[in-house]
């Protein structure tokens, strides 16, 4: 089919372009593009997303997904394509961003500085990074901690992906009676936590190398450029706090560990 619309952008040093043959389907993917994201006006890009559209014979309209000529997802669902669009996106900038390590967590502001909460989808860090949204804290993402040679944390804002009803939701941090921020700032405190109903918030601290190896356990890039990933969570951790416990309700978590920051 011809392509009826393209999108080109630039991610954390990555560029990328998205086509389709539906404009529709575009504009309904253009908020599901990685966040803080720029035009990219002319060169090659690094990767090529393609959405396409068919008709089949039950007259259900079904959607494809495409990268470098391998399927990526396909369904009539819309809302299940741009789902795997949106993720494999954001795969593909981690995995090829310059200077930048991509690190499975979520990230708030807090008191000028960076807390990152690491752990893997459904996890709850989103549920966490919430909590911590709706109590003050600036939002920074809820998928990946972005880190660079200098220790700093970037922000990566989509709108956080929460279970409400069994489904899943897209919130932004407005909408939770928070806020956005957009800087760079420094890694203060490292939370490594996982969730058992009823238990009680009591962290432990955890040495630098224990807070590299919990970080670097959900880095993207951590077996593909595993000396980089190392040096940039040594930079990262080294003037920051580090806790681990198991946590119980979010709120409770919130309420002791920015209490005792305030």
């Amino acid at each position: 089919m011809t392509t009826a619309s393209v999108v080109r952008f630039e991610s954390h040093g990555v560029a990328l372009e998205l086509t389709g043959d539906s404009a529709a389907a575009l504009d309904a993917a253009t908020p599901l593009l990685p966040p803080l994201r720029t035009p990219w006006l002319k060169g090659p890009v690094q990767g090529s997303f393609h959405l396409s559209s068919e008709t089949r014979p039950d007259g259900k309209t079904l959607l494809s997904l495409r990268c470098a000529g391998r399927d990526l997802c396909s369904s009539t669902s819309l809302r299940e394509v741009l789902s795997a669009l949106e993720w494999q996106l954001s795969l593909f900038i981690a995995q090829r961003a310059p200077d930048r390590i991509f690190v499975h967590a979520g990230a708030v502001e807090w008191r000028g500085r960076a807390l990152l909460v690491p752990g893997r989808s459904f996890s709850g860090k989103s549920t966490l990074v919430a909590a911590l949204v709706r109590a003050g804290c600036g939002y920074l993402s809820d998928e990946y901690a972005i880190l660079d040679s200098k220790g700093s944390c970037h922000p990566h804002p989509r709108r956080l992906s929460l279970r409400v009803s069994g489904r899943v939701e897209k919130w932004s941090a407005e909408e939770l009676g928070g806020r956005t921020r957009c800087e760079s700032l420094p890694v203060g405190c490292v939370v490594v936590t996982r969730y058992r109903d009823g238990a009680l918030w009591s962290p432990a601290p955890l040495s630098p190398g224990q807070a590299v190896m919990a970080l670097l356990e959900n880095t993207v890039v951590a077996r593909t450029r595993p000396r980089e990933a190392l040096a940039v969570l040594q930079a990262s951790t080294a003037a920051a706090e580090a806790l681990g416990g198991i946590r119980g309700d979010a709120a409770d978590l919130v309420s002791a560990l920015l209490s005792s920051r305030s």
